[in-house]
């Protein structure tokens, strides 16, 4: 009997060994097929210059590098039973595109190295975008390749401006500002003689807010500008006070500014024997503080703080733009200095870019130019061709510095901040009929930029960026993605103040704030609400529906991305409930 257990203990330590030898010749035969030009072991696979993605991938994988290669696609869920890995690198190929949720599947990634690929940033590129924004891991650099928009662009920080509304009025300044948690538009629009309250020839419209008191500065041609007053308590503008004629004859520009707490303003008078004149507030009112040069037909007037120190820089149809500074002592601004060789100026507009201060100079011919503080004067650091221009606007969002050049003669053009280059590079171009002003409108979750018309209709554009893509909702369980977009189909004609609504998540859109006509007793009217609303459920293979509330009809469609942040809605003119107007309407996501 013991003869016959040591018997069978050797039986089993022969098994054991058998059936070791096979696990190791089973794993040598899954290296024996690692490609000639990759190194592997059990818990990493590394490639170099290697044509083809290895066949089979170990499911204990804890890091993957395909790099250096010349294969020019990844295949559909290539890394979906790769639960364990951690660290992938695709860096150095020629990919262009990667197959969507390519990544959904890698739970325990840490880090994703995509860099040295061609990728195509269009409407195949929108997953990844989102999903940047969304992944907690790292990931490198992706930089774009085309369309042409966003070449050299990197694609979690891809922007751009898209249609979101057009107002069917003209216009020649929008001014903005915030008020008890709201925050509010207003336009001077010239044709239909109305600002928030109405007027003649209205020029400009300026928002004063002191204290919780709202005042606006409507300057006109004729009839004299005057200064109005919201009284809550009757819902409505009522004439404040009035600026003598004998001081603004013809204005062209307010501006807006504050020295120790005191509140001013000055109003750019561009008649031949016209007085610039700065007004201060005295707690009951407004008054004539001073009048600052006449003669010189003042175009613009901009305040900016140079060093520390308060300044007003005045441009000059008869002049080369000079710099005021304020006194102390005298508690007056005194001429400082000049910027030489800039004749005809037509706008002077300051801006930062981290902490260095800029100015943009507007020349209706010649070029317009960009000039930069040096800690003794202003220099000269771009030079832009805007023969027709207006204006030349700058303006910010989110880190992303931007440059409007308004022209009659030809498209206007908004050009980007390089970084590197420290200059503006042309960025996008859009059409406005005789642009006046370019507006920069935030809100609690997304950016604006109104255009003005002379001559068409005003324009609302959204900055569309990496974090309004974000806001995207994804379904992965039912593969489908739900969002609701608000579109409000146009605003009355005779309505001068704007207000943005917003009652999250999906109720998002510019609605009127008051319907404005004049009375005997003064100004009134009602709000008035013009909404528009459709819904999107959006399924893997983009093709959609989509229906208005307003009806229980459904209609199919064929709808497209166009870009990294808003959609293009295809739509037949006579469907229900839809104007003109909204074919072909653009709609952020």
């Amino acid at each position: 009997m013991a003869g016959q257990g040591s018997f069978g203990s050797r039986w089993l330590w022969l098994l054991l060994l058998a059936a070791a030898c096979l696990v190791q010749c089973a794993q040598l035969r899954k290296l024996l097929r690692c490609p000639a030009s990759c190194s592997c072991t059990k818990e990493s696979i590394i490639c170099v210059g290697s044509a083809s993605v290895p066949r089979s991938l170990p499911g204990d994988l804890s890091s993957l590098s395909l790099v250096n290669g010349t294969f020019p696609e990844i295949k559909e869920r290539m890394f979906s039973h790769l639960p364990s890995l951690q660290l992938l690198s695709l860096a150095n190929n020629q990919i262009k595109a990667l197959p969507r949720d390519i990544f959904s599947d890698l739970d325990s990634l840490i880090e994703l190295d995509l860099r040295g690929n061609k990728f195509e940033c269009d409407c195949k590129a929108k997953w990844l975008f989102l999903w940047l924004k969304m992944t907690n891991s790292s990931v490198s650099e992706v930089l774009c390749v085309g369309p042409e928009e966003f070449q050299d662009k990197k694609l979690n920080e891809a922007s751009n401006f898209v249609v979101h509304q057009i107002l069917p009025y003209q216009s020649v300044s929008i001014d903005t500002f915030n008020s008890k948690d709201d925050v509010f538009v207003a336009i001077a629009q010239t044709s239909m003689e109305n600002c928030m309250p109405t007027g003649q020839s209205i020029v400009g419209c300026k928002a004063i807010l002191i204290d919780d008191q709202v005042f606006v500065v409507v300057a006109q041609l004729f009839g004299g500008s005057h200064i109005y007053k919201y009284e809550e308590s009757w819902t409505k503008f009522v004439k404040f006070q009035d600026i003598e004629v004998s001081r603004i004859s013809k204005p062209n520009d307010i501006e807006l500014f504050q020295i120790e707490s005191e509140t001013f303003f000055v109003i750019a008078d561009s008649s031949k024997a016209g007085l610039t004149t700065v007004y201060k507030w005295n707690n009951k009112g407004f008054y004539s503080y001073q009048s600052l040069h006449e003669w010189f037909r003042d175009t613009d007037a901009e305040f900016v703080d140079i060093d520390g120190k308060s300044h007003l820089i005045l441009s000059s149809r008869s002049q080369i733009p000079i710099i005021l500074q304020w006194n102390k002592s005298s508690r007056k601004f005194l001429p400082h200095s000049e910027i030489p060789n800039m004749e005809d100026v037509l706008a002077v507009k300051s801006f930062r870019i981290q902490g260095s201060l800029y100015i943009s100079l507007t020349r209706f011919i010649g070029d317009s130019r960009v000039m930069k503080w040096d800690s003794k004067q202003f220099v000269e650091i771009q030079a832009v061709p805007s023969r027709g221009a207006m204006t030349l606007q700058p303006f910010s969002f989110k880190g992303h510095h931007y440059l409007a050049l308004g022209s009659d003669y030809t498209f206007s053009q908004i050009f980007q901040w390089d970084e590197e280059k420290s200059l503006f590079q042309i960025f996008k171009e859009i059409y406005v009929q005789a642009p006046r002003s370019f507006t920069a409108v935030s809100t609690d979750r997304r950016d604006f930029f109104f255009a003005s018309s002379f001559k068409g209709h005003t324009q609302i554009f959204e900055h569309v960026v990496e974090e309004q893509a974000g806001k995207v909702e994804t379904n992965r369980k039912e593969e489908r993605q739900a969002l609701t977009a608000r579109r409000n189909d146009g605003f009355s004609s005779s309505s001068g103040t704007l207000r943005w609504k917003a009652i999250p998540p999906t109720d998002l859109g510019f609605t009127t704030d008051k319907e404005i006509s004049e009375t005997e007793n003064g100004f009134g009217g009602e709000l008035i609400e013009l909404k528009f609303e459709i819904k999107f459920w959006i399924d893997p293979k983009v093709d959609w529906n989509y229906w208005s509330p307003e009806t229980s009809d459904s209609y199919p469609n064929r709808i497209q991305f166009c870009g990294l942040g808003n959609t293009k809605l295809s739509i037949s003119p006579n469907s229900a409930n839809l104007s003109r107007d909204s074919v072909s309407s653009f709609l952020t996501v």
